[in-house]
């Protein structure tokens, strides 16, 4: 479905602390994408990932700059720095993607008349919780001087204690929809990775220090045992490998665990689409509990049954049986998971119900929608 060209053009900047387009956070992409669709005149603020990126280019209908994050106090010259930015460029919608030193930016701009929306991903994640209490107060003291709050559900702005304007979820992007690929594509990346018709094939999509990948390592091993075909993708921060590459080793999983690192997200479809599940372990903590997992609407959108942990947030979007197995965060849990999807993936049945299932996800969840349905009401307030 098209989007009607608008004839407001209305000026919208986007602000985020991380690179565009970046590997990881997709939302600032995704939403930048959806509003140059509709004719808006987006200009995005990011960080400078290398020193080989423009300070400034324009792409399409986007103008982009790119701000160096480095440095003492880096985040608080990161807003200053944006603060002349929106001076020189103007525009009348500043959607803020929040970090410490946000509110810097509604305060520069007291007493004029553009609208500062603040987007609230998550909140802290910490597993200290004096340090995670303390940082989710101050990003709700921070949250006080813009004039609206987007959140991404209900439950985290329960948690946090923000009174939110909306609630803007996680969504599926464009790509990972409409993503199509030919057999011998797909058999080409499968040879390039060692896989045959004879494998299991899981992925793990986004990785990290705090998300206790050991556990879920020690559970494929004990999976391995029964079924020794399983083979598992890794996709993530490639600066993790060195981590990662110790925990293959301890586990004497070589032979099963193919780590791949940073994969520029418009690419990851295609190593979903060689995939037979997704795996989406978090931990089930007080941080990580109300944290919409993006990974789970990627692997919704290419009809991947998910094993999932049970978090508030994927027992949202996971329901058992029918698009995968909810487990406790225990390497026990993963490695029955992982036998209980292979039951699944040999019922004939099962991934024409999956998809049937998912269909709702894909209708509600999609980029297109959000935007059009959630965020340009709020815009064009």
């Amino acid at each position: 479905m098209e989007y009607p060209i608008q004839k407001n053009n209305l000026k919208i900047c986007l602000i985020s602390t991380t690179p565009y387009p970046g590997i990881y956070f997709p939302e600032l992409r995704n939403i930048a994408l959806e509003l140059e669709r509709v004719n808006k005149n987006v200009v995005i603020i990011a960080i400078k990932q290398s020193p080989n990126e423009p300070d400034f280019e324009i792409a399409g209908g986007k103008r982009i700059y790119r701000i160096s994050f480095v440095g003492r106090f880096k985040q608080e010259i990161f807003f200053l720095r944006c603060a002349f930015i929106i001076r020189k460029e103007n525009p009348r919608i500043i959607h803020v993607f929040w970090r410490f030193g946000a509110a810097l930016l509604p305060l520069a701009f007291l007493f004029s008349s553009k609208r500062f929306i603040l987007d609230i991903r998550t909140g802290s994640v910490s597993n200290h919780p004096i340090r995670r209490h303390t940082e989710n107060m101050l990003l709700r003291v921070e949250s006080i001087f813009f004039h609206r709050r987007l959140v991404v559900d209900e439950s985290l702005a329960k948690k946090l204690g923000i009174r939110s304007n909306g609630y803007l979820p996680q969504g599926i992007p464009s790509h990972m929809i409409d993503a199509r690929y030919s057999l011998n594509e797909l058999n080409q990346i499968r040879k390039e990775l060692h896989i045959s018709d004879s494998n299991i094939v899981g992925i793990y999509v986004g990785t990290s220090y705090l998300r206790n990948l050991d556990i879920m390592f020690e559970g494929c091993r004990q999976a391995k045992k029964t079924i020794p075909f399983l083979k598992i993708i890794i996709l993530g921060d490639a600066l993790q490998d060195e981590y990662l590459c110790r925990l293959i080793k301890a586990n004497n999983l070589k032979d099963c665990i193919i780590l791949l690192g940073n994969i520029p997200n418009v690419k990851v479809a295609s190593y979903l689409k060689i995939a037979n599940f997704g795996i989406s372990f978090i931990p089930i903590t007080e941080g990580f509990d109300k944290q919409q997992s993006i990974k789970v609407l990627e692997y919704i959108a290419n009809s991947l049954p998910i094993i999932a942990t049970k978090t508030s947030s994927n027992q949202s979007f996971v329901c058992e049986g029918k698009n995968g197995i909810l487990i406790n965060d225990t390497a026990e849990d993963v490695a029955n998971g992982i036998r209980r999807i292979a039951i699944l993936l040999s019922d004939q049945g099962f991934h024409r119900r999956l998809v049937s299932f998912n269909n709702q996800f894909i209708e509600k969840f999609s980029w297109q929608k959000l935007v059009q349905n959630k965020l340009l009401p709020m815009y064009e307030q």
